[in-house]
């Protein structure tokens, strides 16, 4: 029985391997943010024949919530930098989303020291425009990239202590992904400079992706995994993992960086070495996000709680928020907690019993050991993921604008979308705008034939 299944599973590959290949004028390989609006945006510009593959079984990419009617967004949850400029905010606020600007302010410190917390912060946030004058400053006259920690020692600040380091992680780490350390002075965003709209509508950030989508849906074709793209002089022929082929004038790649610098997929030829690196300088930070439901709330009434402890390890159950004080989304009194680094790592390695255990061990350190244990726990996991091997994108310490121009330019026929080409850290919006360009970049291309050509300056 076993030989006539193997024999027919053979005959099955061997059959789909020989059918002629579905050929398009533009395949789209990603249905997240990037590659839903490229596909939108060459739909509503007239070009009707394109293809999307995507691996997962939904749409969104790396948004993604948890069970059906209880919104727990497992990824980006936020739309940064709203305003006027910001299309992507305009978009939700035209479909009615119901969103609320994040106060960073609105915290409070769960702190064994009785520090004055509240001055350390507005010292911290002072000091984010005197980083921006002094990152340009030593970029001009040393013709090279610093790490923010090393400019944030510059200008006066320390972060020698455990109270010091907290307030740090609620600055710099909760939105870049990484710490100081590694962040480029000239790259990065800051908690206090950042005017963020957290949706809060039961339909969740996805909905717009849904209703994006909705003309041409049957064009997404989900659980399909890429194994090989290859690229000749006539086209590109992409390869899926049942043996499937795809080939298309044009393809346009959404996968992250930590997919692109993997071997997951195969390159035929490899990808030039201008662009493995730059997308080297745009690794994927690792970022976790646990939440925990509770029978009653015992916490602060407050958006952010940091815990200080004495023996602080950096990123280390610091971090919590109070995720419904502000939504509807969910009404079972849930405190979010987020880790980044290694700390999110080793959470990942781990049962829930575990997780639970440690966070529970951090609550009763600060609430007393009478609080409930919770009655529930979600936690992301996109490190673990093939399909993104990481949270989010981020510039490292001498990452310039000719590194963007890299990430952006085609190698030929293969172009180049997501939230990693943009130069802050990555995000919806970027992912969005990215997609935008690609697709606008690729008709451009297709209808007058005037097509981006990468010539390298350097080696």
């Amino acid at each position: 029985m076993k030989t006539l299944l193997l024999v027919t599973a053979t005959l099955l590959c061997t059959a789909l391997a020989s059918q002629k290949p579905k050929h398009t004028k533009v395949l789209i390989l990603g249905a997240g943010v990037s590659g839903v609006t490229a596909a939108e945006t060459l739909y509503s510009k007239g070009l009707k024949d394109f293809l999307v593959l995507e691996g997962n079984g939904f749409i969104g990419g790396r948004i993604h919530n948890g069970p059906e009617g209880k919104r727990y967004p497992l990824g980006a949850g936020q739309i940064n930098g709203v305003g006027p400029s910001n299309a992507l905010w305009e978009l939700a606020r035209k479909l009615g989303l119901k969103m609320h600007v994040e106060d960073y302010d609105d915290f409070i410190v769960r702190n064994p020291s009785k520090v004055d917390v509240r001055e350390i912060w507005k010292r911290l946030k002072k000091l984010v425009k005197d980083v921006e004058v002094k990152a340009k400053l030593i970029t001009k006259c040393r013709k090279t990239d610093a790490p923010l920690r090393s400019v944030l020692g510059m200008i006066g600040w320390n972060h020698a202590s455990t109270v010091d380091r907290a307030i740090e992680f609620h600055q710099y780490d909760l939105q870049n992904g990484v710490a100081a350390d590694v962040l480029s002075s000239n790259h990065h965003l800051a908690t206090s400079d950042s005017v963020d709209a957290t949706i809060t509508d039961l339909k969740g950030l996805e909905y717009i992706l849904k209703y994006l989508i909705e003309p041409f849906r049957e064009k997404v074709i989900l659980n399909t995994m890429v194994s090989e793209i290859r690229q000749s002089a006539s086209g590109v022929t992409v390869t899926t993992t049942e043996g499937i082929k795809y080939t298309a004038d044009h393809v346009l790649i959404t996968f992250s960086p930590g997919v692109l610098n993997s071997n997951i997929v195969k390159f035929s030829p490899a990808l030039p070495t201008w662009k493995t690196d730059a997308l080297f300088l745009r690794p994927m930070s690792y970022k976790c996000k646990i939440y925990f439901q509770f029978p009653l709330r015992f916490w602060d009434y407050t958006n952010h709680i940091l815990f200080i402890q004495k023996d602080f390890d950096h990123a280390h159950y610091t971090h919590w928020e109070y995720f419904d004080k502000n939504n509807d989304i969910s009404m079972d009194r849930t405190l979010l907690l987020q880790m980044t680094g290694d700390q999110c790592i080793a959470s990942e390695a781990m049962s829930n019993d575990e997780v639970i255990g440690k966070a529970m061990k951090s609550l009763r350190m600060m609430y007393g050991d009478n609080i409930p244990s919770p009655k529930g726990i979600l936690r992301s996991s996109w490190s673990k993921s093939n399909m993104t091997l990481g949270a989010q994108s981020y510039p490292v310490v001498a990452f310039t604008n000719g590194d963007l121009e890299r990430l952006r330019a085609p190698v030929d026929r293969i172009w180049f979308a997501g939230e990693y080409i943009s130069k802050e850290v990555g995000s919806v919006s970027s992912a969005y705008d990215s997609g935008k360009r690609a697709s606008k970049e690729i008709l451009t291309c297709i209808k007058s034939q005037q097509c981006q050509v990468w010539k390298q300056k350097c080696q």
